[in-house]
């Protein structure tokens, strides 16, 4: 037989919460965690004075007060707290005493309120009296703070006083170190010793006392040495304490005493937190009973400093170094089984279902099952190897199941299902046709008393034959099985619910009198979705079904309706994972999760939660394990035991209607903004404003009541904002985009089971709109807006006459700048136009002047016309320039300058005409840079005007300067100065405006345009410099150009780099090969071929200035003349010229598209072309330089200067020709006729390439697929590379020659071949020939 296993523990309710308390610290908001004074306010805000600095907590947040005052710091650490009728706060300090009013958030300087002299030291107590008289003790005597004036008792000064009381009527009792207890009438000053009955030896001092408002004063040494003083009597006696069992070593001192009801005082001690009964004088620990009756004893051990009682009964405990405390006996309703004869060291899981037979509560764990006796609380455990007997087995409880005939199946994974019988303490194996290895689930009888098994599959046991059926079909897919069948459960009606790990829930309708009774299935809701995990199905009395599932929460689903709710923890569950659903007795439903457990209320499906925050005493739930039992106690089934509790007690306390307040109003702007905005104090928020930026805000609010914060929410509108109530969990409001103006706020709060209070909160704000928006301005809008429509109607009437006024001014203007534009550019063209017959004045006259023939009676009348000539080119270039400034077309093209080279040369151009004057020219060098760069062309044109206008406006034998100095910036200026009349203020300021000139006697030698100094200007500006005058009338003037140094200022493409010069006659040639091959000269002449005089081709419109080009160059060139582009180009064609001249702008074609076409005809690609032209924009030059020009020359020009260059251009193309002849006479692997830029000769190459194995190779196989004539081909080739046709035929094939025998894989016969020669013998008589070599000696030296 079996043999029972008791173990008979403790009565049935026992054990404590794990966690006793919430606790707040530093990382919790609290300024330090020594918390030694705890007070709380009329409005309900909590107040902890520690070690550094004053905090108030609303439930939420902590904020932080520090008293802030030079030299003072230990006045923020805090020991004690009295409040006067004014609810300021009384705050005692380890150096005296600070003021602070709560309702400003901000403390009050003594020195302002109270004159005298303010208490100094630790402060040991505060009494404040019925007339408002605050009295401070302190370690350095006891003072009184009056109506305006502070001023110690001189009975005290400077007695160091340890404690302090108020003991009835106008007497405080103070125990002075050395003089013991002493007893002090306030009004009347007397101060009376009070005698100590056995004070015989000497006592340690009293560290705090009490008075009970009972005629009594506590004294307490420590809390084993407690001292009373009767006052009836005036005497004090020594209690005999008494401590049930010594739980503390040491001194136990006392820091602080409260009253908890009529027989005890709370004390905080040393060793936690003490009761101290007045009556039998026993000290013993805090403990309290919970709703349910069982008493508690929180967490309150290590040394505490302080204590304090709230308006809601919960006690708040100071301590040295671990925070404050909260403690309220609704947070212990909870109570705790532990099972399995567990320590809270190694708790005992429950598994799976707890199931009531006979007022006997089974439970199961893994290795037994307890037994639980409801109705004399004892504990059986039963080892589970036992009752199976099996000692060898690891048997392991997996399922628990109770029927409604009382039978109890239990399913040991791997053994099988038993049946239990928990009076005999027996197990008997039923169902052995099912395997033992199927890992059961759940069990479900139905209503035909069938069992329902959730294991591998869903099958179904028929209890009186023992049957297993398998075949449970759908109409789903036709055939299902539910291999993944989670939980079952039976509805009042009989239809049976299925849960599935991932295909939702199922339900088999019963069908009554047919055979299956269940068969076909149906889905419960569509709206559960599929891949919710179920682990738990329960229905309520309502019929409602309830899905728990892993990690998605709870369904709940109205059949009647047809309505799917779901909670998750944003509802309030504490986890999303379901375990265990259960109905009390008045119809709310009870959820156990992974972490904590929820009840909903049956009417508004509310949630409220426990865990280990609020005194829930299990860390984790077990699946399944929760149970309504018959006591009217609900049990949960966890790690740790059972937990149990009443619904019914612990739902007892009636909700109240919470009231909100509001902690804080701040603009959302940031930290460092101006704008930003914080109203945290109540009298703050009495008057809230913001500015215009503020239209967003954050309202910090809370009940005040700290019990289940999490379990409260919130609804808030905006009136004139919001139409309806907004919903919220957060304690922190968001108003985001407000309109400016006044704005009231509603808040209302629920409880923690989600009543709606009927209290609404109110909080005004405004939000004060810019000036902009204001009333005044408003006022001044709708003045303004009369005042517009006046002017609107006055502006519509005078538009009509002013209409045709506007119209001729418009057309005046147009017409002026039309008339400015038209002039500048008739001067423009007129100016470009008289380039061509200044050319044909200057250089005729140049050639006369050069001619030493010419009669001398001439000279000076060809010279004057030279020179007038000469200015007449000045003005026009000067015009020219203008225009430029106009069209900012002038660019930089910047070199570095030699200074003193530069300023010399611009000195000797300018010596003639000096001289002739005696006009002195003198150059000081004051400073020379070596880093000055600067366009030279136009710092030339800038000198040379200052010059100029200083030679003409200086009398003969004057002297002018130019020299160069260092401005203290470090910067360059060069200056002109001259002895002249000298320039009046008012025309300084105009002189570098165009066309003005200044004044003068002399107009003889004033020729010009009025527009150099305004060029001077310009392109010193372009420098990024600055030009300035410093001039008096009768003593000349002096202009300074001031340019910064170096080139980092200017843009990079301003900048004009050298380009090192190539030397066109070096060759890539092997070194061996110069040693080897000497070329053999060979000359032929071929028909065609034609010999004579460079040709040059004269292209230009104007026929007089051709004619005179024709005359200076007809003596060493062959003239072709051509009127316009198009004739030039068909000469060019035909006769393959040398050069060609052409002028820009002609007729039919221009100069520009005539080159371009030039460049990009084969046959005439290599002919070189300098370009004529009478504009002078860089921009038109560089147009010419595009269409691959070789030189611009601009008119009028030197008839000497265009002779250089076009005789410098023919040569160039004659050397290359024969630097390319020779170049095709190597042999080097690099070919040099490959080097050619010219397309035409490349593509000849080519072409005589591709056919180097025709016999007999000739000039008529070449020309006609290069498509030019004969003869062109004939002077083409020659032109490029100075050999015939065939001379260049014949090379080309003996350097593909010696490339073949170079490479030794052919014979010389072979190579022959190859090459097209049908005799080997004449191929090597031509290659001896080429090279002075026989190419079997050549191949010989290379094999």
């Amino acid at each position: 037989m079996m043999r029972p296993f008791f173990a008979l523990l403790l009565t049935f309710l026992i054990a404590v919460p794990v966690c006793g308390s919430t606790n707040y610290s530093v990382s919790d908001g609290l300024s330090n965690s020594s918390v030694k004074a705890i007070y709380q306010d009329s409005i309900g805000y909590m107040w902890f004075g520690t070690k550094n600095g004053l905090n108030r907590f609303d439930g939420y947040e902590f904020r932080t007060y520090h008293y802030r005052q030079e030299g003072e710091r230990q006045k923020n650490d805090i020991v004690s707290i009295q409040a006067d009728r004014l609810g300021r706060m009384w705050i005692g300090t380890f150096n005296g005493i600070t003021l602070f009013n709560p309702y400003r958030g901000a403390f009050i300087d003594l020195r302002s309120q109270y004159a005298g002299e303010l208490p100094v030291g630790v402060v040991v107590g505060i009494w404040i009296s019925g007339n408002d008289e605050v009295w401070v003790a302190t370690k350095r005597g006891l003072f009184r703070f009056g109506k305006e004036r502070c001023e110690p008792v001189e009975r005290f000064r400077n007695l160091y006083i340890n404690s302090m009381s108020h003991c009835g009527g106008c007497d405080i009792i103070l125990d002075v170190i050395g003089e013991g207890l002493l007893l002090y009438d306030t009004e009347s000053g007397e101060v009376r010793p009070i005698s100590e009955q056995g004070r015989g030896a000497r006592r340690d001092p009293v560290n705090c006392c009490l008075y009970d408002g009972d005629a009594t004063t506590w004294l307490f040494v420590e809390a084993g040495h407690v001292l009373r003083y009767d006052l009836r009597d005036g005497k004090t006696r020594k209690v005999q304490v008494k401590i049930p069992e010594k739980r503390w070593s040491g001194n136990n001192q006392v820091h602080a005493a409260i009253k908890l009801n009529r027989d005890s005082l709370l004390l905080a001690a040393d060793a936690g937190v003490m009761v101290f009964n007045t009556r039998d004088s026993l000290v013993t620990y805090y403990s309290e009973r919970n709703p349910r009756g069982d008493r508690y004893e929180p967490d309150t051990r290590g040394r505490i400093m302080s204590t304090f009682r709230d308006r809601e009964g919960s006690l708040w405990v100071g301590t040295f170094e671990d925070g404050v405390s909260f403690y309220n006996p609704r947070l212990y309703s909870i109570g705790l089984i532990r099972l399995g004869g567990g320590e809270a060291d190694s708790p005992v899981r429950v598994i799976s279902d707890l199931v009531e037979v006979n007022r006997k509560l089974i439970t199961g764990y893994r290795r037994g099952i307890s037994i639980v006796d409801l109705s004399d609380g004892r504990i059986s455990d039963l080892d589970l190897t036992r009752l199976i007997r099996k000692e060898s087995s690891e048997s392991e409880l997996f399922h628990l199941a109770g029927l409604s005939d009382g039978t109890i199946l239990i399913y040991i994974l791997n053994v099988g299902i038993f049946s239990f019988d928990p009076d005999r303490q027996t197990l008997v194996p039923v169902y052995e046709g099912l395997s033992s290895t199927s890992q059961i689930r759940t069990i479900e009888e139905d209503a035909e008393g069938n069992l329902w098994l959730a294991a591998d599959e869903l099958c179904r046991v028929d209890r009186r034959s023992g049957t297993v059926s398998r075949d449970l079909s759908t109409n789903y897919n036709g055939y299902t099985r539910y291999m993944l069948t989670q939980d079952i459960c039976r509805e009042k009606n009989g239809d049976m619910l299925v849960g599935t790990r991932n295909n939702g829930l199922w339900r088999y309708p019963r069908r009554r009198g047919s055979v299956p009774v269940y068969f076909e299935t149906e889905r419960v809701d569509p709206s559960i979705p599929d891949d919710a995990n179920i682990s738990k199905i329960a229905v309520d009395g309502r019929g409602r079904i309830w899905i728990g599932t892993y990690d998605s929460g709870l369904y709940m689903y109205d059949g009647q309706s047809r309505r799917v709710r779901h909670f998750d923890e944003e509802s309030g569950l504490p986890h999303n994972t379901v375990y265990g659903i259960a109905e009390d007795g008045d119809g709310r439903v009870w959820v156990s999760t992974l972490k904590g457990l929820s009840f909903i209320d049956a009417e508004r499906l509310s949630v409220v939660s426990y865990t280990l925050a609020n005194g829930y005493p299990l860390r984790e739930n077990s699946n399944h394990a929760i149970l309504m039992a018959s006591d009217g106690n609900m049990y949960v089934g966890g790690n740790g035991g059972l937990a149990v509790f009443s619904p019914r007690e612990l739902t007892a306390y009636k909700g109240h209607s919470p009231r909100v307040f509001v902690s804080t109003v701040e603009s959302l702007k940031g930290v460092g903004d101006r704008n930003r905005a914080t109203y945290d104090s109540p009298e703050q928020l009495r008057k809230v404003r913001f500015r215009h930026a503020n239209t967003s805000i954050r309202i910090k609010i809370s009940t005040l009541n700290y019990l289940f914060q999490s379990a409260y929410r919130y609804a808030y509108r905006v009136e004139d904002v919001d139409d309806d109530w907004n919903y919220t969990d957060r304690n922190d409001l968001i108003l985001s985009n407000l309109p400016y103006g006044r704005h009231l706020l509603k808040i209302k709060a629920s409880d923690e089971y989600g009543n709606w209070s009927d209290v609404v909160t109110e909080q005004v704000f405004v939000i004060v709109p810019p000036f902009w928006l204001c009333t005044g301005a408003r006022i001044f809008y709708g003045f303004l807006s009369l005042t517009l429509l006046f002017f609107i109607f006055k502006y519509l009437n005078d538009r009509r006459a002013s209409k045709y006024k506007r119209l001729i001014d418009q057309l005046e203007k147009e017409n002026i700048e039309k008339a400015y534009k038209l002039r500048i550019d008739l001067f423009t063209q007129f100016s470009h136009e008289l380039r061509t017959p200044l050319t044909l004045i200057t250089a005729p006259t140049e050639d006369l002047l050069r001619d030493e023939s010419l009669p001398e009676k001439f000279v000076y009348p060809i010279r004057q016309i030279d020179k007038n000539a000469n200015r007449i080119l000045l003005l026009v270039n000067q015009l020219l320039d203008f225009r430029k400034i106009e069209n900012g077309n002038m660019k930089l093209r910047l070199t570095k300058i030699d200074c003193r080279r530069f300023l010399t040369e611009e000195l000797e151009n300018f010596r003639t005409a000096a001289d002739k004057r005696g006009i002195g020219l003198d150059l000081e060098e004051g400073y020379l840079p070596d880093d000055f760069w600067a366009d030279a062309d136009l710092l030339d044109r800038v000198v040379a005007n200052l010059l100029s206008n200083a030679i003409k406006h200086s009398p003969d034998n004057a002297r002018i300067v130019i020299g160069t100095s260092r401005s203290e910036e470090g910067l360059l200026r060069i200056y002109v100065q001259d002895h002249g009349e000298g320039i009046a203020e008012t025309d300084r300021e105009k002189i570098f405006e165009p066309f003005y000139q200044v004044p003068t006697r002399k107009r003889l030698r004033s020729f010009g345009s009025g527009i150099g100094l305004t060029l001077v200007k310009y392109v010193v500006t372009l420098h990024k410099g600055r030009v300035w005058v410093e001039s008096r009338t009768g003593e000349g003037s002096r202009f300074v150009l001031e340019f910064p140094l170096g080139y980092a200022h200017y843009r990079p493409e301003e900048l004009l780099y050298p380009v090192p010069d190539t030397d066109l006659r070096e060759t890539v040639q092997n070194p061996q090969l110069r040693e080897s091959l000497q070329t053999v000269p060979a000359e032929e002449t071929e028909e065609g071929e034609e010999k004579g005089t460079p040709i040059l081709l004269i292209v230009e419109d104007d026929e007089e200035l051709r004619n005179y080009i024709r005359r200076k160059f007809e003596k060493c060139y062959r003239i072709l003349e051509a009127a316009d582009g198009v004739e030039a180009f068909e000469l060019a064609r035909t006769h393959i010229p040398d050069l060609i001249l052409s002028d820009v702008m002609m007729p039919n074609m221009d100069g520009i598209e005539l080159c371009r076409r030039i460049k990009e005809d084969l046959a005439t690609a290599h002919i070189p072309v300098i370009l004529l032209t009478a504009k002078s924009e860089k921009e038109q030059i560089e147009e010419g330089y595009q269409a691959l020009a070789d030189d611009y020359v601009l008119k009028p020009f030197s008839s000497k200067i265009l002779k250089v260059k076009i005789e410098s251009l023919i040569a160039n193309r004659v050397r290359l020709r024969e630097l390319l002849s020779a170049s095709l006479k190597q042999t080097d692997p690099v070919r040099a006729e490959t080097k050619s830029e010219d397309p035409f000769f490349r593509k000849l190459v080519e072409l005589i390439k591709s056919r180097v194995e025709v016999t007999d190779l000739s000039v008529n196989d070449l020309y006609p697929e290069m498509g030019i004539s004969r003869a062109q081909f004939f002077r083409k080739v020659k032109a490029i590379s100075d050999l015939s046709p065939n001379r260049l035929i014949v090379n080309i094939k003996m350097n593909i020659a010696a490339d073949m025998l170079r490479e030794g894989r052919l014979s010389v016969s072979e190579v022959a071949y190859k090459l097209g020669y049908t005799d080997p013998s004449y191929f090597s008589k031509v290659f001896k020939g080429t090279y002075g070599i026989s190419p079997s000696d050549y191949l010989h030296k290379h094999a």
